[in-house]
């Protein structure tokens, strides 16, 4: 079963966006998935989820959304202490 057959039994036929009503698609939960993730999955979880890597959610989503940022720059930072560096 492919996920628009899901949408189609769902009968979800619209979904409200920033830029109003629009055709549910498989995107939209794509989209999502960063956003959900949060501080808890971190960019690193987030990319296994998404099939992406690293760099492509961090230029894709962290400009957007402020607790994947905080979260990557919090990870990073304990990085850095554990290696030692100032």
């Amino acid at each position: 079963m492919q996920l628009q057959d899901l949408f189609e039994r769902a009968k979800i036929t619209e979904v409200k966006t920033d830029l109003g009503m629009r055709p549910g698609h498989p995107h939209q939960l794509r989209e999502m998935t960063p956003a959900r993730c949060g501080t808890s999955a971190r960019v690193r979880s987030s990319k296994k989820v998404l099939g992406d890597t690293v760099a492509t959610v961090e230029r894709q989503y962290l400009p957007y959304i402020e607790e994947l940022k905080d979260a990557h720059v919090a990870t990073n930072k304990r990085i850095l202490e554990a290696a030692g560096a100032d």
